[in-house]
């Protein structure tokens, strides 16, 4: 049954992905309202099947890579309607709900799988691990897109092209600021994931397994936002660099959700 609900919340995700495609197209402000109302309802449709979902499993359902789908999507969701207040110009969501709506749908055609069991996954530490990670899996996500939209802007401007989705943009400076937002707020979240992990593997393993395939990966996305930020802080560097940085940092996130579904040999299976 929940697997159901799950396609419905795919299909208003798709509805507020093709309404913000029309308010990109035609610029009419109703598209976009239409959209914000839609995305509402699906996040608390959504947050309303995350809550039973716990509820009848008695931990946080996060424990496989199906459930991390679905909870991203609805963390991609709500974190929409914190960053498109920062960029103004109302363009972000035609990119972002796409792959919302494909995490979603992936999500719940995978929701009977079988999932890890544990009772460490009844304890508070998993549920703030989980958390953490996937919402600063989120803030990097979105850090992704705003690197490919300034980095396409960059390059019209160099051509000197001005399209309607030109005309649909922020600004660069917008542009590369909630950029650099997007990965502070990210990096703080994963900073979370990674040290409630470190106390769960101590539990687990009784060593930290840095050499897991997965732990190994988030370290080094950890590490590349790390220098992402010295580099834009401390070296002051702008614009082009670092969104290219986001870009790479976003291939990563995918090698670790890949290596998480296909390697068996990761101890990490949850």
């Amino acid at each position: 049954m929940l697997m159901y609900f799950g396609l419905i919340v795919s299909l208003f995700y798709l509805g507020v992905a093709l309404f913000h495609i029309l308010f990109v197209i035609k610029g009419i402000i109703q598209f976009y309202k239409a959209a914000f109302i839609l995305n509402l309802s699906a996040i608390i449709i959504h947050t309303v099947l995350f809550l039973i979902r716990w509820f009848l499993e008695k931990k946080v359902p996060l424990t496989s890579v199906f459930h991390a789908f679905s909870f991203l999507a609805l963390i991609l969701a709500i974190l929409y309607l914190i960053i498109d207040r920062r960029v103004k110009k109302k363009v972000l969501g035609s990119f972002a709900f796409i792959l919302i709506f494909v995490f979603q749908l992936i999500s719940s055609f995978g929701s009977r799988i079988n999932t890890f069991e544990s009772d460490i996954l009844r304890l508070p530490v998993f549920g703030v691990h989980t958390i953490t990670s996937i919402a600063g899996y989120g803030f990097f996500i979105y850090s992704m897109i705003l690197g490919i939209l300034y980095l396409y802007l960059f390059y019209e401007l160099k051509q000197k092209r001005f399209n309607r989705l030109f005309d649909r943009l922020p600004s660069l400076e917008t542009l590369d600021k909630t950029n650099g937002f997007c990965v502070i707020i990210g990096l703080g979240l994963l900073s979370i994931g990674i040290a409630t992990g470190s106390v769960m593997a101590l539990k687990i393993w009784k060593v930290f397994p840095l050499l897991d395939p997965k732990i190994f990966l988030s370290v080094v996305l950890w590490f590349i936002c790390l220098v992402h930020i010295i580099f834009r802080y401390v070296l002051r560097w702008k614009g082009k660099s670092m969104s290219l940085f986001s870009i790479i940092s976003f291939v990563l996130i995918l090698i670790i959700f890949m290596v998480e579904t296909f390697t068996l040999q990761t101890l990490h299976r949850f």
